[in-house]
């Protein structure tokens, strides 16, 4: 949010200078219509300032730097979506990192504190469907990389998100999903893609659950096949 704030400063320095040049200039119309001009000036258009015999020196600047806040807005909003997806793209080479699978409230939270502990984080985010629910996971994948951690948006957290987020190579896995049968599935498929591939480290995944249903959460504590494979995933 910060960063967007800077972005409106050279505006708003292109508006004040071009409305004190153009009063210096005592060009016709009212305040409405030299607003009209001045933002012409950031679509490239300025070919009217040729109008005046001697421009102000406002108006001289706000002219040239009007398009140079254009052109770097430009470049400053694909080069942040260039550096993401390159990040993003990196992440199944991480190692020795926590991946939370699902992103809220609470998980961010979690996030908090690891940051606060120096420990590196790839979220999984599930893209969400209705434009409400598409802003507010926005909002939250903004904060998350504000402190520092990989957020990957992915249609469901499968198999290819799991592996996308370096699943053999990390310490820990954390399912936070407000769904608590996706949170099991999530470790079900974390320890069925582990006893199939060569976990790079000798210690075994730490996966921790989330549960809202205690009542499921003790029956899968009395259920041992769940816990298998201890050299793989530790579950808890």
């Amino acid at each position: 949010m910060t960063r967007n704030w800077l972005l409106l400063l050279p505006v708003a320095a292109v508006l004040i200078l071009g409305q004190l040049g153009l009063s210096r200039a005592e060009a016709p119309g009212d305040a409405l219509t030299h607003l009209y001009l001045l933002l012409q000036l950031f679509a490239l258009e300025g070919d009217w300032t040729r109008d005046f015999a001697t421009l102000p020196w406002e108006l001289e600047l706000a002219r040239f730097l009007a398009p140079i806040t254009t052109v770097g807005s430009l470049v400053y909003v694909f080069a942040s979506d260039i550096r993401i997806a390159l990040d993003n793209a990196l992440a199944r080479f991480r190692r020795d990192h926590v991946i939370v699978a699902g992103l809220s409230e609470m998980g961010l939270h979690f996030l908090q504190t690891c940051r606060q502990a120096g420990r590196r984080v790839t979220v999984l985010q599930e893209r969400a469907g209705e434009p409400g629910a598409a802003q507010r996971d926005g909002a939250l994948a903004a904060q998350a990389r504000r402190l520092g951690h990989r957020v990957l948006t992915v249609d469901a957290i499968d198999d290819a998100a799991l592996l996308a987020a370096g699943i053999a190579r990390a310490a820990y896995l954390v399912a936070f999903t407000p769904d608590d049968g996706d949170n099991v599935e999530i470790a079900l498929r974390a320890k069925r893609l582990l006893r199939d591939r060569t976990r790079d480290d000798a210690s075994p995944l730490q996966i921790r659950l989330h549960l809202e249903d205690t009542h499921l959460a003790t029956r899968l504590e009395d259920y041992p096949k769940f816990f298998e494979d201890y050299a793989a995933a530790e579950v808890s």
